[in-house]
């Protein structure tokens, strides 16, 4: 399973990247590096996660993809630990893309009923279509 990485450099700095995700593919988008305000990492094991993509800069687009560390059906999963967060891409997710292109944000929300909640990355991914159909 292949992993991209990309460095979040604070809180109140947001990773960004374009990622390019073959359709049909097993993918690991890995949130590295997340830093507290002081600039130590921040452990971020127990932290809620959820991130959406849509195909454009506007939360009432068409929702075309999404993650949460408590998933539901249609969700894909992800998970925090340490100073990463991961989005889980399987095969069955990704073969079922029909899209190209599309914007994802990913936010964190710490434990407790006053937890802070910090968008961590905003990433552009480009679906690079499967040719090759059996």
């Amino acid at each position: 399973m292949a992993a991209v990485a990309t460095t979040c450099a604070g809180p109140e700095l947001v990773a960004t990247a374009t990622l390019v995700i073959p359709q049909g593919a097993t993918r690991t988008i890995v949130i590295a590096g997340i830093v507290d305000n002081a600039g130590a990492p921040l452990d971020v094991t127990g932290w809620a996660v959820h991130a959406q993509a849509r195909p454009r800069n506007s939360p009432t687009a068409p929702l075309l993809a999404e993650w949460s560390s408590t998933p539901t059906d249609g969700q894909g999963v992800a998970s925090a630990a340490g100073d990463e967060v991961r989005l889980h891409i399987p095969h069955t997710m990704s073969v079922a893309w029909t899209w190209v292109r599309a914007r994802l944000q990913c936010e964190i929300t710490e434990p407790g009923p006053d937890g802070r909640r910090e968008r961590i990355a905003d990433l552009e991914l480009i679906l690079d279509h499967e040719l090759v159909r059996p």
